[in-house]
């Protein structure tokens, strides 16, 4: 394959990405043409010169970019690491991370919102990182990017969700900080059958009314 000259006609970094994505997609063709009764063999299909070109493949990307594939294709994956490998699947834990970049205004739909910076930058725009990871591997089961402006406290109940949903079982201990030891998240976790290790974090007032009869309990299985 002849090599392509690169000219930069863009000051956007943004723009990047997109052109090595570009580039990439090209000599797919050449090394999938190089290993052609491999993939006929292994994924018993018969390969054309035409089912790699970029085109093709950029339809491909187009396709798995949909979230509820995303999530199957995860799922999948991960069973078949756990199995194969034998991780250990006993502790999960969920935490978040923001980060702040330059960039100029956005839609309201943008995860690029205003919000609280942990770096002391309010004039930067950051958006947050939802990680549920096996312990004590620091394996990443799922990671789901959020508004820069959301709070932390209802990220956990997703992760959460989505965790379980890829190793295929409830059947684990959930651990935390004090963001993921409020009451509602405790009572999903408890409620779909899992425990939970957090910082404590004592009821508010409001919640305990809210719960009735004088206030609530989680339930003490849900404890460790």
């Amino acid at each position: 394959m002849i090599p392509l000259p690169i000219t930069l006609t863009s000051e956007h970094v943004n723009s990047l990405p997109l052109l090595l994505g570009i580039i990439t997609m090209v000599a797919v063709c050449d090394w999938a043409a190089d290993r052609v009764q491999t993939l006929n063999t292994l994924l018993d299909i018969t390969v054309r010169d035409t089912d790699c070109t970029d085109d093709r493949l950029a339809s491909i990307l187009t396709m798995l970019g949909d979230p509820t594939t995303q999530a199957t294709l995860d799922t999948a994956l991960m069973q078949r690491w756990v199995r194969v490998y034998r991780l250990p699947t006993e502790t999960v834990r969920l935490d978040s991370t923001s980060v702040s970049v330059y960039h100029d205004d956005v839609a309201d739909e943008s995860l690029l919102q205003h919000g609280g910076s942990k770096d002391h930058r309010p004039d930067l725009r950051p958006f947050k990182l939802m990680l549920a990871t096996l312990d004590p591997l620091g394996l990443p089961i799922c990671c789901q990017p959020v508004a820069g402006n959301r709070s932390d406290n209802p990220l956990s109940v997703p992760a959460y969700d989505a965790a379980v949903a890829a190793l295929g079982t409830p059947d684990v201990l959930i651990v935390g900080d004090s963001k993921m030891t409020d009451l509602p998240t405790r009572g999903h976790i408890v409620a779909h059958g899992s425990r939970y290790l957090g910082t404590y974090r004592p009821i508010h007032p409001r919640q305990r009314r809210d719960c009735g009869l004088g206030g609530c309990r989680p339930d003490p299985r849900g404890h460790v």
